[in-house]
């Protein structure tokens, strides 16, 4: 273990978290392994604050938000689709831009 860089341990129980909520989402492989990283990046940065915040370890804080991140990234991306986000900051910007709104064909 002395071999592995520190940065890398320390993002491995955040991606284990990760992993494990990973099997239980019923997504593709692409979109399960795109929330894999979301969840782990999240887990990753997010830490030292939870850490701060809660006082628990840093490993378990890790696993923690790597397993629920991940399930909340998921959350977040159904409700961008549902919602169409995308369009409605797109007529948004156009609004304050002063551009025309998009014809529907």
């Amino acid at each position: 273990m002395n071999d592995i860089p520190p940065e890398i341990l320390k993002g491995l129980p955040g991606a284990a978290g990760s992993f494990v909520s990973m099997l239980f989402l019923n997504e593709t492989w692409p979109r399960r392994i795109g929330l894999f990283v979301a969840g782990a990046l999240l887990a990753y940065y997010g830490t030292p604050g939870a850490v701060k915040w809660t006082g628990l370890d840093t490993g378990f804080a890790g696993f923690l938000l790597g397993l629920f991140g991940m399930a909340v990234v998921a959350k977040a991306f159904d409700w961008w689709t549902t919602f169409n986000l995308g369009g409605l900051i797109l007529e948004w910007l156009r609004k304050v831009t002063g551009l025309p709104a998009k014809e529907d064909t």
